[in-house]
C-alpha cells in the first residue's frame, strides 16, 4: 500500500507539473519562496555560509528559517538548475509525510487507525498540502522531518535503546534548525522519556542518560545555527530574526498604548530586543486586556475557524474537522492519553501557543498545519473506534 502511495504521488507529481519542465519561472517580488531561493542559489554559487556578498563578520544573521535554504538547495544540486525538479520532489515529500502519518498512527494506536490517519492526511493533502508543495516553503521539509522525529521519539519509549535516542535527537536537531520552536518541545520530550524509562523498570542512571542525550544531540545540530551567525555577521543570533516582526503584525498596539522611551529602556537594551518585540511588550504591559483579545482571532483561525481573520471563507472544513477529531479522542478515548502520545500532545499544545504570539495566516494554513499533522493519528484512532473496525480502546486503555 505504502509503496503504491508513493508510486502514486510521484505519477502525479510528474504529470501535473510537466509546464514547468524546460522552462524558466518568474518569481514574484517580495515573496517568500523568491527569498529562499536566492539563498539557495548563493549557497550553491558561494558556498555553505551564505554570506550574500558580505565579508565575514559584515554580514547577516538569518532572517528566515535557517534550513531549508540548504534543503532547496540540494534539489538545485540534485536536479538542476530550473524549478520542476525541486517541485515534483517537494510533491513527493507529501507522499512521504503521509507514509510516516501511517507508521506514527500504526505504531501508536494500531494497524486500523494508521490507514484511517493516513486517509484522513490524503484529503489534507489535496486540500491543502498540494498547493504548499508547488511553493518554495520551509513547510514542505517540515512536513515529514516532524513526524519521522516524533516516530523515533514514540520508538525510543516503546524500545528504549540509546540509539533511538541519538537518532531522534538528530531529527528533532533537523526539524529545529527547519523551524526553530521545534526547540520548545525538546526539554519535555527529554523527560517524557526518562519517566518512561523509569515506568518501564529501567533504572534511574539510564533515564538520566536517555534525557540527557536526547537534550544534547538536539542542541548539537541546533548550534550550526549561532555557528554560522557569529561567522557571518560577528553575532550569535539562535533562531532566524524576523520573529520580531511577525510578532508586530500579529498584536499592533492600542491607542492605550504608549512607547516613548522603549527605545532607552536598559531591560530591553540587555535584552538585545529589536524595536518590534518592544513595542508588543508594552502593548501586553499597559493594555493586557487589549493584547489578550489579539490572541482570540489568532487561536481560532489555527483550529479551523477565519471568520475574524477573513470573511472568505469563514472556516477551513478540513482543519476544523481534523481538530475536532483531535478532540474528540483525547477526551473520550484512554489510550489517546497514554504516556506515550504526550509528546505529540506537547507539540500541539506550544504549536497551537505560537500561533497565537506570531502570524498564523501567511500564505493560508501553511504555518498551522504541522499541528493538524500530529493530530491525525488521533483522527484515525477515534474513526476506527467510531466504525468498530478493531477493538483499540479497550487494548491501550490497558498498556
Amino acid at each position: 500500500m505504502l509503496a503504491g502511495l508513493l508510486l502514486a504521488v510521484l505519477a502525479y507529481a510528474l504529470v501535473t507539473t510537466t509546464d514547468l519542465a524546460g522552462r524558466a519561472v518568474i518569481l514574484e517580488g517580495g515573496q517568500d519562496w523568491l527569498t529562499y531561493e536566492s539563498y539557495a542559489r548563493d549557497i550553491l554559487l558561494n558556498g555553505p555560509l551564505m554570506t550574500l556578498g558580505e565579508p565575514l563578520g559584515k554580514g547577516k544573521p538569518f532572517f528566515f528559517q535557517p534550513f531549508y535554504p540548504y534543503y532547496l538547495a540540494g534539489l538545485h544540486w540534485l536536479t538542476g538548475e530550473g524549478l520542476w525538479g525541486p517541485i515534483v520532489l517537494q510533491l513527493f515529500g507529501v507522499g512521504v509525510a503521509g507514509m510516516l502519518t501511517y507508521w506514527l498512527g500504526k505504531r501508536l494506536f494500531g494497524t486500523a487507525a494508521g490507514v484511517l490517519a493516513l486517509g484522513l492526511f490524503l484529503v489534507l493533502a489535496l486540500s491543502q498540502l498540494d498547493w504548499i508543495a508547488r511553493k518554495l516553503l520551509s513547510e514542505n521539509l517540515y512536513f515529514y522531518v516532524l513526524p519521522a522525529a516524533m516516530l523515533l521519539v514514540v520508538r525510543v519509549i516503546d524500545e528504549r535503546r540509546l540509539r533511538d535516542v541519538v537518532s531522534a535527537g538528530l531529527l528533532l536537531g533537523v526539524a529545529s534548525i527547519t523551524r526553530a520552536p521545534t526547540l520548545l518541545i525538546v526539554p519535555g520530550a527529554a523527560l517524557f522519556i526518562a519517566l518512561a524509562w523509569r515506568r518501564a523498570g529501567l533504572p534511574w542512571r539510564q533515564a538520566v542518560t536517555a534525557f540527557v542525550l536526547l537534550g544534547a544531540t538536539t542542541s548539537l545540530v541546533a548550534a550550526a545555527v549561532p555557528a554560522r551567525n557569529y561567522i557571518v555577521s560577528g553575532k550569535l543570533s539562535l533562531v532566524a530574526s524576523n520573529g520580531g516582526a511577525t510578532l508586530l503584525l500579529a498584536h499592533q498596539p492600542t491607542d492605550k498604548v504608549r512607547l516613548r522611551g522603549i527605545d532607552d529602556n536598559p531591560v530591553y537594551d540587555a535584552l538585545k530586543l529589536d524595536r518590534a518585540t518592544r513595542e508588543v511588550v508594552e502593548f501586553a504591559r499597559q493594555d493586557p486586556a487589549g493584547y489578550v483579545w489579539t490572541l482570540v482571532p489568532l487561536g481560532l483561525y489555527s483550529v479551523g475557524i477565519s471568520g475574524m481573520v477573513e470573511d472568505n471563507p469563514p472556516l477551513a472544513p478540513d482543519v476544523l474537522a481534523i481538530t475536532l477529531l483531535y478532540v474528540l479522542a483525547v477526551l473520550f478515548l484512554p489510550g489517546a492519553r497514554t504516556l506515550k502520545t504526550w509528546p505529540l500532545h506537547l507539540f500541539v499544545v506550544i504549536h497551537l501557543a505560537i500561533m497565537m504570539t506570531f502570524l498564523p495566516y501567511v500564505y493560508g494554513y501553511r504555518q498551522v498545519l504541522p499541528m493538524q499533522v500530529l493530530m491525525l493519528p488521533f483522527g484515525g484512532l477515534f474513526l476506527a473506534r467510531v466504525l468498530g473496525r478493531v477493538g483499540v480502546g479497550r487494548r491501550d486503555a490497558s498498556t
